[in-house]
């Protein structure tokens, strides 16, 4: 069948551009339902609108040309038409498309059909030609965020964005990320090159539209547009270092960093030792998970001997010889490193959740696989949704999911054979090395001799904005680098920095130099897997080719970097987990010696050396497990940590866990519905949005008891701290559900709205019980180690270091203001409640962010007026998600700390809000046509004037995930626009 379309032509040698009018949509229209508008709306960066291409109009529509503008090849630079031979396997949308784009770069022509979620589906003849397409569309739709991305991993965000990204550019090239890539990018070239063509057809597709954008066919997205950002032509070395971004986000320093736990250890040691809190240290730095559930049962957890006594290694002449001045130093700039721009991934409790349910225990009597990566909540959204197929051109190449805007095919999701997903593996992959260097910081010591290291310098272009000058970009420990600034023209400004590398290490940590308690110079040096060059997208690459079990294992063999836990369900019934990544083996560890433990900085001397990694076999892995699932929260894969030594269990993979709550939680949801049989995707996107407060269900007995033995006069301690808000707040916590509702919208009568103020109460308490037993002594921890010392407080004070024998409770319990009273641990609890609900009543302290609800009853206290989310758009406020003229404090959310259907506030303060969660929810069924259920926070398009900006944030706020389309005549029924690449080959007369 011919077909005429209307197309935009560009100069000679250039590519051809997409007609079509770009159709305006405001932020409050893409909360709406999608299919009020009509059928109509953006479909990408800046192509698509209401005027849909007539093929027998005589004249080109108005506005032709990519985002309205008009071409320039016609004799009056305006659109010609075409006709071109639609192969009979074209996804059949009518007798057109909505908009036809002529290029050079695809073999045959391609058909990509937008569904009603902006989702697109891409048809071709050929994988290359898959892998333009998808290059095009993700430009369309991502282009700003590609640019953002690249540069932050190449060091280069400073260039546009200014001097408060100055720090994190350092620390990047500091790594060399971008210079790790090439090298990756070369080897793919030589060893994969399947995928090095598909990264190429990749760039070219990106750089189609890139090249409109830059010649103003198209417009430029607002933050370019801003910034005057002129974009360079997208690369496979763009892609590489994506893709070490995200590695290095999701495993670098691994949970808990090296330096942070010595600091506290040797912090708390100092302070408490020959006090009554003697040994507080080995209560906070222990790795024991509060809620102990493996992955699955080992015979080697608890095998062993006890190995490892904080105390005792702190009193080692070498963990002795480091200043607790150096390592605060150390500590406090990595902490405002942890705040850079850079970081996509990381949050206070970064993690994930992730399971698989074999045939035996499904409806369909086929795997079930549940996936929701817990990542920053950004806005544009981590992660782009595609569905790739050659199936319709009789190929065989078919895979729907979610990859990061940059790579071809798709790093989480389906190819119908199979479905995989994935979430973070805590193994200990960096180690921290302590150098002693030479008086001039030419040479360190190792294996008995002086060795030189190197120095590079590293060149960085700055934008100043605010006042800022070329001189006053350079502060703290950039000052330590030998830095060299110049001006750069009238607004920015040229920085020379020198970086050393410790070659048989890594490059130092450049706010490490100091000294030791002998006056040596020393610095802290990285080592960690991803400095070498890694095959990883080689792995997900043929993950997406994946038939069978094997397959499986075969690819995830080349994975190196970014340790997962991948999960894996198929058609014919097997289910995997195999968290198949390099790690290191610690000579010394494996030889039995553990005076240098690597959850501390170790001896840069030549004691604590890698020898070569871990056989893959001696990583957890199980397939077709007897139970019939797995689960995996980045909890514990095997009970390594639950005697608070990790040593003792077989080779050493890893220090510190997840707090376990989530594996608890969806392994005793999962449990029920396997007993009840015939589990179905929506039972797990339930299990997904499960909001049982882990921390409100082990604490709220404790603190009900408290106020009993206050009220009988058990506790006189207690009964001083006894008001009258406590006994209206006292059966909203005697009534609860330990659900952690919203509450938001609910009648005052409603389960879920006392459930709402019941959790509202629970964590005004729970931040003031924070207060009032470790932050009144100066214990400011994360939280992994804070909820850990709560719950050992509570539930075997009696095994802590600081048990008190006289009054039978941890000494943590007192407090240091009170030099002659002791204080119970019933009226702490009942101390911290009244002080709780008097700040959820301060005036003074209202609304997301403010910390109460002034002088409102406490019926009315409904937690999801406090506990928000929203997107912040990274240049104005008024492209936030959802619109602040919607909802100014974000979309109310249930859940609090811990829980599966990640939500965590912290534990420490009144600010409810939080940044950090799902970033999908997906749910396969591996039937014959898989079922994808899917959503991600935000939108397939960053551009605010897209319906498709924020049309999916509405649906994750709500704990949905709709199925997408797989088939072709399912996606035709949802289909929005239709967009056709045509080669120059496929025209007709």
């Amino acid at each position: 069948m011919k077909l005429r379309h209307w197309v935009c032509v560009a100069a000679a040698g250039a590519s051809l551009f997409a007609c079509g009018d770009d159709e305006p949509a405001t932020q409050a229209d893409a909360t709406d339902d999608v299919a009020d508008t009509g059928g109509k709306g953006d479909v990408g960066e800046a192509d698509g609108g209401e005027d849909a291409v007539d093929p027998d109009a005589s004249e080109p529509p108005d506005g032709a040309g990519d985002g309205g503008t008009t071409g320039d090849a016609g004799p009056d630079g305006g659109p010609v038409p075409i006709t071109f031979e639609r192969p009979e396997w074209f996804p059949a949308a009518g007798d057109e498309a909505d908009d036809a784009v002529l290029v050079e770069g695809v073999e045959a022509p391609v058909r990509v059909v937008y569904d009603d979620r902006g989702i697109p589906h891409i048809y071709a003849e050929s994988e290359l030609d898959l892998a333009f397409a998808q290059g095009y569309v993700t430009a369309r739709d991502r282009l700003f965020q590609m640019h953002t991305l690249k540069s932050a991993a190449s060091g280069r965000l400073a260039e546009f964005s200014g001097q408060s990204a100055l720090a994190g550019d350092v620390l990047l090239r500091t790594l060399r990320l971008r210079a790790v890539a090439e090298q990756m990018a070369a080897d793919a070239q030589v060893n994969d090159p399947e995928l090095w063509d598909r990264m190429v057809a990749f760039a070219a597709g990106v750089n189609l539209h890139l090249e409109a954008v830059n010649a103003g066919k198209a417009p430029k997205p607002t933050e370019a547009a801003l910034f005057g950002i002129t974009f360079e032509p997208w690369t496979p070395v763009d892609t590489m270092t994506i893709v070490r971004l995200q590695t290095w986000d999701l495993s670098f320093g691994g949970y808990l960093n090296e330096e942070d736990l010595l600091y506290y250890a040797k912090d708390l040691k100092t302070r408490f030792d020959g006090t009554p809190l003697e040994g507080v240290e080995a209560d906070v730095v222990n790795f024991t998970p509060p809620a102990q559930v493996p992955v699955i049962d080992s015979a080697l957890a608890g095998s062993g001997p006890k190995t490892v006594d904080v105390t005792a290694l702190l009193e080692q002449p070498f963990f002795a010889g480091l200043t607790k001045q150096h390592l605060d130093k150390v500590r406090v700039n990595a902490e405002k490193m942890r705040q850079i721009p850079h970081h996509f991934a990381r949050g206070p409790e970064f993690g994930s959740n992730n399971w698989i349910v074999s045939g035996q225990h499904t409806a369909s009597g086929r795997p079930l696989v549940a996936n929701d990566t817990h990542l920053a909540l950004r806005n544009p959204a981590v992660f782009y949704q595609v569905h790739l197929s050659t199936v319709p051109a009789g190929g065989d190449f078919e895979v729907a999911g979610v990859n990061f805007a940059g790579a071809p095919g798709i790093v989480l999701g389906t190819n119908g054979h199979g479905a995989w997903g994935g979430t973070v593996f805590f193994s200990d992959v960096t180690d921290f090395y302590v150098e002693t260097f030479s008086a001039d910081g030419k040479t360190v010591l190792f294996d008995g001799a002086q060795v030189p290291v190197t120095t590079r310098e590293e060149v960085f272009e700055v934008s100043l904005f605010g006042g800022a000058t070329c001189e006053s970009v350079v502060t703290g420990w950039l000052n330590d680098m030998d830095p060299v600034i110049e001006p750069l023209g009238t607004k920015g400004c040229r920085l020379t920095v020198t970086v050393t590398d410790v070659p048989h290490h890594g490059p130092v940590v450049p706010w490490s130099w100091g000294e030791d308690a002998g006056g040596n110079k020393t610095a802290l040096a990285w080592k960690w897997t991803g400095f070498e060059p890694t095959a990883d997208l080689s792995a997900v690459w043929r993950l997406n080719k994946a038939r069978s079990v094997q397959d499986f294992k075969d690819a995830l063999d080349l994975f190196a970097v970014g340790a997962q836990n991948w999960v894996w369900g198929d058609k014919d019934g097997h289910i995997a987990w195999y968290p198949s990544h390099r790690l290191p083996k610690r000579a010394h560890i494996e030889a039995g010696n553990f005076d240098y433990p690597p959850f501390f900085p170790m001896p840069g001397d030549g004691s604590a050396e890698w020898d070569g990694f871990l056989d893959r076999a001696l990583i957890p892995q199980a397939v077709d497990p007897d139970k019939g699932y797995v689960i995996t929260a980045n909890s514990d894969p095997i009970g390594v940590s639950f005697d608070n030594d990790p040593f003792n269990d077989g080779p050493y993979i890893g220090y510190v866990w997840d707090a376990g709550y989530r594996e608890a939680r969806i392994t005793e949801r999962m449990d029920a519905l396997v007993a009840q049989g015939g589990i179905t995707p929506e039972a797990m996107k339930a299990v997904q949005a499960d909001t049982e407060s882990p921390l409100g269900k082990l604490m709220t007995p404790f603190l009900l008891q408290a106020i009993d033995a206050a009220r009988s006069g058990a506790d006189s301690q207690a009964a001083a701290h006894l008001n009258a808000q406590i006994d209206i707040a006292e059966p909203f916590l005697a009534g609860w559900t330990y659900d952690a509702a919203s509450g938001v919208g609910a009648p005052a009568t409603t389960p879920q709205a006392k459930d709402a103020v019941a959790t509202t109460i629970f964590n005004f308490f729970l931040t003031r019980l924070v207060a009032n037993t470790l932050g009144n002594k100066q214990i400011h921890v994360p939280d992994r180690l804070r909820v850990g010392v709560l719950h050992r407080m509570l539930t075997a004070p009696e095994q802590m270091a600081t048990w008190d024998e006289a009054h039978q409770q941890s000494g943590l319990w007192d407090d240091p203001a009170t030099e002659d009273v002791v204080e119970t641990r019933d009226a702490i609890l009942v101390k911290s409640l009244a002080e709780g609900l008097a700040l959820a009543s301060n005036p003074a302290k209202t609304g997301p962010g403010g910390g109460g609800f002034g002088d409102a009853p406490m019926a009315d206290w409904r937690w999801g007026a406090l506990h928000t989310v929203k997107l912040r758009h990274n240049v104005t406020p008024a492209f936030d998600i959802p619109a602040p003229s919607l909802l100014p404090g974000g979309y109310p959310r249930p859940g609090d700390n811990f829980v599966v259907d990640a939500a965590h506030p912290g534990m420490a303060d009144t600010n409810f809000t939080y940044a950090h969660g799902p970033a999908i929810r997906n749910v396969y069924g591996m039937t014959d046509v898989p079922q994808v259920h899917a959503v991600i926070p935000g939108g397939q398009s960053e551009r605010a004037q897209s319906p498709h900006y924020s049309d999916e944030m509405v649906k994750w706020a709500e704990n949905l995930a709709p199925e997408i389309p797989w088939t072709v005549s399912d996606v035709l029924q949802k289909r929005q626009r239709v967009l056709d690449l045509v080669p120059q080959s496929a025209l007709t007369p």
